[in-house]
Formats: C-alpha cells, sequence, structure tokens
C-alpha cells in the first residue's frame, strides 16, 4: 500500500513538471543542481565523504540540468476563431488577431544573439536580441528561406517559420485573412522531433557523463603535501593545510606508525592524500596532512595543538623528523 502512495506521489510530482514551462523547469533543475553542487562541497569538507562519492553527486547534479531538455516541446502553430497560437520551447504564445499590427513574410532572416531559451546551430527557440528588433521572440531554423514577421501589442515582435518554405508561406497566407475564421489550422515547425530530442539529449549527456568521469580519474589523485625546515620553524603544506610552527614552540615530535586519524572535520580525502581538520579519541581536533600509502608520521606536540604529517615514503619520513629533532 505504501508502494503504491509512493508512485502515486512520484507520478503526480512528474505530472506537475510536464505541465510547468520550459523556463520553469529549466530554472528549477538549475537551482536543484546548484544545490546538490553545493551540499557535496559540504559533504567533502566536514564529513568523511570518498572523493568518488563527491564525484558520483557532480555527475548526477550535471544530469539533472540536462532534465528540461527531454520535455522540450515541438514547435506549433495554431490559427483559431481568435487568435494566433504559437507554442515552441520557452515560447508559449497566444496574439489575438485585432493585436497584430503588420504582417510580413521575409525571406532572410538573423536571428541575432540568443538571450534566454532553446537551439542548435540553426534551430532555435525563446528571447532572442538583434539591432533591429532589440529583445523579441523568435522561433525558427535559419536555413528555411522564409520567415514571418508578426508584429503585434506593446510594440513586441514575434518572427518564426514552419517546417519547410512551402508550409511556412502557407501559414503567411492563412495568417493574412485569419480574422473570423471558423475552425482551425495547425502548422508543425523546424523544432526536432521528440525521438531526436530525446538522441540529443542522450549522447550530450554520455558526453558530459564521460567527461566527468575522466575528471574523476585524473583529481582523485589530486593532492599534496610538502614539509620543510626553515631558518626558525616547520613549515607544512598540504590543501586546507599550511602551518608555520616556530621551534621553540615545539614541546615534542614522535614518530607514530599506523595511527588512527579518526573524522575528517574539514578538509580533502583523495586517493593518495588526507589533509585538513581532523579529530580523534588521542588528540581531540587536530591538523592533518599525510600520504595514505605511508604508514609513518611525524606527530608534533606544539603550543596551538597537534599536527600530523609525514612525506612520500618511511624513510623519507624518518630522515626529516630526525633532522626537525636536532633543531628542537
Amino acid at each position: 500500500m505504501e508502494c503504491n502512495r509512493s508512485f502515486s506521489k512520484s507520478f503526480k510530482a512528474a505530472a506537475r513538471y510536464s505541465c510547468m514551462n520550459d523556463s520553469a523547469k529549466t530554472a528549477l533543475c538549475i537551482a536543484g543542481t546548484m544545490v546538490l553542487i553545493f551540499a557535496d562541497v559540504l559533504l567533502l569538507t566536514y564529513t568523511n565523504m570518498s572523493i568518488t562519492v563527491f564525484w558520483v553527486i557532480i555527475v548526477l547534479a550535471i544530469a539533472l540540468s540536462f532534465l528540461p531538455l527531454i520535455f522540450v516541446r515541438g514547435f506549433t502553430a495554431e490559427l483559431n476563431l481568435l487568435s494566433l497560437k504559437v507554442k515552441a520551447p520557452f515560447v508559449d504564445l497566444d496574439i489575438v488577431y485585432s493585436d497584430i499590427q503588420s504582417l510580413e513574410l521575409r525571406m532572410k532572416f538573423s536571428p541575432g544573439i540568443r538571450v534566454w531559451g532553446y537551439g542548435a546551430i540553426h534551430k532555435g527557440a525563446g528571447q532572442f536580441d538583434n539591432k533591429e528588433f532589440g529583445t523579441y521572440t523568435f522561433s525558427g531554423d535559419t536555413r528555411i528561406p522564409a520567415f514571418i514577421v508578426v508584429r503585434y501589442s506593446g510594440n513586441r515582435v514575434l518572427v518564426f517559420n514552419a517546417v519547410d518554405e512551402g508550409h511556412t508561406r502557407s501559414l503567411y497566407d492563412s495568417l493574412k485573412s485569419a480574422t473570423g475564421k471558423s475552425g482551425s489550422e495547425m502548422f508543425e515547425g523546424p523544432v526536432q522531433p521528440k525521438s531526436r530530442r530525446k538522441l540529443v539529449v542522450a549522447v550530450a549527456a554520455v558526453g558530459v557523463i564521460a567527461a566527468v568521469v575522466i575528471l574523476i580519474f585524473a583529481l582523485t589523485g589530486m593532492g599534496h603535501v610538502n614539509a620543510a625546515l626553515e631558518t626558525d620553524h616547520l613549515h607544512v603544506d598540504a590543501i586546507m593545510v599550511n602551518e608555520n610552527i616556530a621551534y621553540t614552540d615545539i614541546d615534542n615530535a614522535e614518530l607514530r606508525e599506523n595511527l588512527d586519524y579518526g573524522s575528517r572535520i574539514g578538509g580533502f580525502g583523495g586517493s593518495e592524500y588526507l589533509s585538513g581538520k581532523f579529530r580523534n579519541a588521542e588528540f581531540g581536533t587536530y591538523r592533518l596532512a599525510v600520504h595514505k600509502d605511508v604508514s609513518e608520521c611525524i606527530v608534533v606536540h606544539h603550543h596551538g595543538g597537534v599536527l600530523v604529517f609525514n612525506l612520500g615514503s618511511n624513510a623519507a619520513t624518518e630522515a626529516f623528523l630526525t633532522d626537525l629533532q636536532s633543531r628542537l
């Protein structure tokens, strides 16, 4: 019974989403993507979440941003008794015939810059901007040598065409004599068919996911630990760690093996390095900067707390400790 209720809620949510206009869908998905990425960064920084899980969530967030493309509508222009209705991605107009100030058929047209909407190389729909009209509504294919320019109330402009030149001319002729028209005519437009759109979305999504997977392998190995003995202080540098500890402030420095690092409070956890602010039962909150595959580490007790770090091997770590202790 619970499963049925859950399915019903999911179905209703999907139905509500499909009924939203394209701008609202896009805004919702962009907001969802940003929230996911922000939450993901917080989880990586302040919990023990692995870098792999971090990148999986990034992939899901990017996939979410592609969701509106699956529901993008095709183009239709309907001439009914009272008005011209034009529906396309990011376009939903219902222009009463009496509001139309002028009609024009052009053989060439440059849409200009897309301000907000949907588009490919030759096709587009939404709000555009060019020198002639400023911001206006466009829905069409620039490869089709016929464009209908509609100027209507409020100094607004709509430019569109149909699936080919012949249909666009037929639509223009019908629109010129549309006032008081009985019944309605429906014209399909140049926007990609649904199956093609799904293919484009699928290819784009696979491409993005493949790119992110490559980034996962490249970035899971990111990180560094640098340690140096300066004239009067110890310097340790790593992601979210930049410690400069005067030798006079160091109480003790010791070598430890297989230390329990505890949990990450705020820091970095990659496949090769751990660094940042950590907490364990022995030290409480402390600073850590270590190579994960090196079993030994140096524990520095100083006036400001505890610093734990190592170098690229056990031998290098031991040698560094010997040199450090000679300066204390």
